[in-house]
């Protein structure tokens, strides 16, 4: 039986939620691939990769340092800013806007969107079918009229949450 990637990502999800260990671990071997052809890993590029393969929310680069500090590992912020860009330019990670002056990174596991709280910045996954149908379409005809050659899409809801309101 074939299942489309649709249906693989909602087994996959509910799997998640039964064994958060097993996903961490396919996680981390579905972007491996990614890692290993993002050039020569080095040794800070795996520790940010196990870090986020360890996580299931995007992280700051502050949050970045602190793990990498818990890890024995002292870094400098611009070089974890540059493995952070090297792995965007690869699509490894994907960046999420909180506001305008803050960005969190994720693991490029699956397409999804987020809702982000205004008060205390707390980011939740949110994904919706019927909008995912319209976007590729959407996209295609902007390549076609605006003779652009990629064409992607980030998209973010910002709100106040139960605890903050």
């Amino acid at each position: 039986m074939l299942l489309t990637n649709a249906t693989e990502l909602r087994i996959i999800k509910v799997l998640c939620n039964l064994v958060a260990f097993s996903f961490n671990m396919k996680k981390k071997t579905s972007v491996q691939t990614k890692i290993q052809v993002s050039g020569r890993p080095s040794k800070i590029r795996q520790l940010l990769f196990d870090i986020f393969s360890m996580n299931h929310k995007p992280l700051s680069v502050a949050e970045l340092l602190s793990s990498l500090e818990e890890k024995g590992t002292e870094v400098n912020k611009t070089t974890v800013y540059r493995e952070i860009q090297s792995l965007l330019e690869k699509q490894v990670v994907n960046a999420v806007f909180v506001d305008e002056t803050h960005t969190k990174y994720e693991l490029n596991i699956n397409h999804h969107h987020h809702l982000v709280c205004k008060g205390c910045g707390e980011i939740e996954e949110v994904e919706f079918d019927s909008i995912e149908k319209i976007f590729p379409l959407f996209e295609k005809k902007l390549k076609q009229k605006k003779k652009f050659q990629s064409i992607t899409h980030t998209l973010e809801f910002f709100g106040v949450c139960q605890n903050c309101a």
